[in-house]
């Protein structure tokens, strides 16, 4: 049994809740989300002044083949991002059904609390103005019971929220590559020092010296992604 946190919400109802792991939510992201090809490092061919002869090496910051990477990553992070969007709420039902363990009813002031559930009663239903009104019913019964019964109101998912994502949900789940450390090519620039030979176009790298240089491939724009949990409390309360 995971570590749980037992909270009362407003609804009437106490819950114990556990931590989404970072893996439980990268892998649904793996089931559920199809991304554009990532574009590859920005490559450059140079000519030495000494022989003559080329060579392709990974562009530097500035040159035109950069930019042209850069607008490449900036459409990719957009597109990313409408992904993303596009299963957001889908991945809240699937982030609070992993997250609210069990629960039980403790509305009735005086009685004794209720025995721990994990699935909804039996008699429980949703209110049946969603069907009159042509609200496309939400197929999972337990995931129903989560959003219309227990999760009645915006702060007592918050509350849910911060257990279920501790530190705010900051955490970036995706994997870490070896193009996402390579803020040290900006320690090389041409004309500054440390640098021997020359590759001509103005450069002062030795061929040996960029390829042992990994190009960053984050956010070209400089802009953060937001994760799932702050895209999700904004648009449900525009904060």
């Amino acid at each position: 049994m995971p570590f749980l946190t037992t909270v009362e919400l407003s609804s009437g109802w106490e819950v114990q809740v556990c931590p989404v792991p970072p893996t439980a939510s990268y892998k649904w992201e793996k089931s559920h989300l199809t991304f554009p090809t990532k574009p590859g490092r920005p490559m450059a061919t140079y000519t030495s002044e000494l022989d003559g002869h080329t060579e392709t090496v990974p562009a530097l910051p500035g040159s035109e083949e950069w930019e042209h990477w850069e607008k490449e990553m900036l459409a990719y992070r957009q597109e990313c991002d409408s992904v993303r969007d596009e299963k957001l709420f889908e991945q809240s039902e699937y982030s609070l059904d992993y997250a609210i363990v069990r629960f039980r009813d403790i509305s009735v002031v005086g009685l004794e609390k209720g025995e721990w559930l994990t699935n909804p009663p039996d008699d429980w239903e949703p209110r049946d103005a969603m069907e009159r009104h042509g609200v496309a019913p939400i197929e999972d019964r337990r995931v129903a019971f989560v959003q219309l019964e227990l999760l009645q109101y915006t702060w007592d998912f918050e509350r849910i929220r911060t257990i279920a994502f501790p530190l705010g949900g900051e955490r970036d789940t995706s994997p870490i590559t070896k193009e996402e450390v390579g803020a040290a090519l900006q320690m090389f620039r041409p004309g500054e020092g440390g640098a021997v030979g020359s590759l001509g176009s103005g450069s002062s790298l030795t061929t040996r010296q960029v390829a042992d240089v990994n190009v960053r491939t984050g956010d070209a724009s400089g802009r953060q992604t937001w994760p799932f949990t702050r895209r999700l409390v904004f648009l449900l309360t525009g904060k």
